[in-house]
């Protein structure tokens, strides 16, 4: 990848991670659940199970 490429990647990559980090507080403080798909099957999760991740530590 060239510089100006991982440059928007580091930048897109920051937007998820906070976008998700946000979501996820919200829903804690409202006490509700999110909704994934796993294995096909549509699945709730309580929010205040979910931790907050940092996606640049996960991805290379």
């Amino acid at each position: 990848m060239t510089p100006e490429e991982l440059a928007i990647r580091k930048k897109l990559l920051s937007g998820i991670n906070t976008s998700y980090n946000e979501l996820i507080a919200k829903r804690q403080a409202q006490d509700e659940e999110l909704y994934f798909s796993h294995n096909g099957k549509v699945i709730g999760i309580k929010a205040r199970d979910l931790k907050p991740i940092d996606i640049n530590h996960h991805i290379c």
